[in-house]
């Protein structure tokens, strides 16, 4: 049975793990919390706390998820920003390359300035912020360290049970019957988490190494994607048009960071749900979500 070494087993993480199960892979997941439960204690920024951790579990992959994502409070810490997202992945990639182990590297669309949107993998990163300079910097150790990769570049969605995250955040102000305020200007291809990581899955053993889009097929702003969730659900809450340049957030946000995933289509053979699709298939749970 192939082993994979799961670095990073928050929200996302979770989701690969089980899909890992499910495809009969042996699967160890590491947090940079000691507290929690069935994880390895990992710190991504000691070198050697990785290469003691892979020598034990001697793994045949690596699956990185761990990254610092708080777009405000990095732009007032690059250093957090910096040391997890690039230095910590350049440590990974490090030990990775030496022992020989393939390594899948979750990016993000952030890299890019989102000028123009539509962006294939071919398109030079130009981050706007801290956030996406560290991931781009991250990218740009693993290039020139590792030979047998996939840097996959995502934005996703989906219902956690941290309740941190952008449909967590819709759900939540339904339930408490809050106006939205939605940004018609903010342009993303967003997969649901669930396809993600049975795309993530799947990567492993394709024949390509490099840079991925792993993405939906449909471009949508931020207030579409909102006004979807209400209209398929039949809620009536009160959803207002707004425009990002009036956000008044410490870090610039790109407008426009719409992946193309062509590329991506050609190696992994898997069918994208559309929003309202995934919206049907998670109908139960997300009611049952609401009305909890």
């Amino acid at each position: 049975m192939q082993k994979i070494l799961l670095i990073g087993q928050g929200s996302l993480g979770e989701y690969i793990k089980n899909q890992a199960i499910l495809k009969n892979y042996k699967i160890v997941g590491t947090f940079n919390d000691s507290k929690k439960p069935n994880c390895l204690f990992l710190n991504i920024c000691e070198i050697n706390s990785i290469e003691k951790i892979v020598k034990n579990v001697n793994p045949d992959y690596i699956i990185n998820c761990a990254s610092s994502g708080d777009v405000d409070y990095l732009e007032s810490h690059p250093e957090i920003a910096f040391n997890v997202n690039s230095l910590g992945a350049e440590n990974i990639a490090k030990i990775s390359h030496e022992n020989k182990i393939r390594l899948i590297h979750i990016s993000t669309d952030s890299v890019f300035d989102g000028i123009k949107g539509n962006f294939k993998e071919t398109d030079s990163p130009n981050p706007v912020n801290i956030y996406g300079k560290s991931k781009y910097e991250g990218e740009k150790n693993i290039l020139k360290i590792c030979n047998d990769f996939i840097i996959i570049r995502t934005n996703f969605y989906g219902l956690y049970s941290t309740r941190k995250y952008f449909f967590n955040w819709i759900l939540d102000n339904i339930k408490k019957n809050q106006s939205f305020l939605g940004f018609d200007d903010v342009i993303f291809t967003p997969l649901d988490v669930s396809t993600l990581s049975k795309m993530i899955i799947l990567s492993l053993n394709i024949n390509f190494n490099g840079i991925l889009h792993f993405s939906s097929d449909t471009p949508i702003s931020k207030y579409n994607f909102i006004k979807n969730t209400l209209n398929f659900f039949e809620l009536k809450n009160s959803l207002k048009k707004g425009s990002i340049e009036s956000a008044q957030s410490l870090a610039l946000r790109p407008k426009n960071t719409s992946l193309n995933n062509e590329k991506s289509k050609e190696f992994i053979k898997i069918q994208i749900p559309s929003y309202n699709d995934w919206f049907k298939q998670n109908k139960d749970l997300i009611n049952r979500y609401l009305n909890n």
